[in-house]
């Protein structure tokens, strides 16, 4: 019998949508503060941490499909314009206070709902998009509960503070679908 892995799930997938006139202006302030040169493009290294910025949450390997993607010309940069192609192309997966609860558990050695604040720190200083010491000493006043005085991190509660907006983000959704269904906006 063979052992087989389940492969990880793409943080996206071709799927056609239209990206919100309000959501517009905060690409383009986001794509405006990377385009350093002025010249309406921005080199395509940045495109994972615009997507990071924007939310989008993605794994090295989708950063490197999705920079094909959106430059299949190898020009080395891409335009606002390619930026909005490439959103309304492509449906990103939404991190979720359950998706954030597993990568943490990553970390959490001795599998107790807790991480040494030790190996928090090496994993921010070093991985991914890279704290520097200010920002690590501010993150840790929120992962640290004030009466915490082991140096352990509550992988529970850390993803609540990380994630607030998601509840926020139902409970106004639901508003809404409520509101919608009370003014007569939705048929049944």
């Amino acid at each position: 019998m063979s052992e087989f892995s389940i492969p990880p799930q793409k943080t996206y997938s071709k799927e056609y949508q239209h990206v919100e006139e309000d959501d517009i202006a905060q690409i383009q302030e986001i794509f405006k503060a990377f385009d350093s040169s002025n010249r309406s493009r921005v080199p395509i290294d940045q495109l994972p941490q615009i997507l990071r910025l924007l939310n989008k949450n993605i794994s090295e390997k989708d950063a490197s499909e999705l920079q094909y993607e959106i430059d299949k010309k190898h020009r080395g940069y891409f335009t606002f314009n390619d930026l909005i192609q490439l959103l309304s192309d492509f449906q990103f997966k939404e991190d979720t206070e359950m998706d954030l609860l597993n990568a943490l558990q990553e970390l959490d050695q001795g599998a107790d709902g807790f991480i040494p604040k030790e190996t928090f720190t090496h994993f921010l200083t070093t991985m991914g998009e890279v704290f520097n010491q200010d920002e690590l000493n501010e993150f840790m006043k929120y992962a640290l509960d004030e009466n915490n005085t082991d140096d352990l991190i509550d992988i529970r509660r850390l993803s609540k503070i990380m994630l607030p907006k998601i509840q926020a983000r139902k409970e106004l959704l639901q508003e809404n679908l409520t509101n919608n269904i009370d003014s007569g906006k939705l048929k049944k």
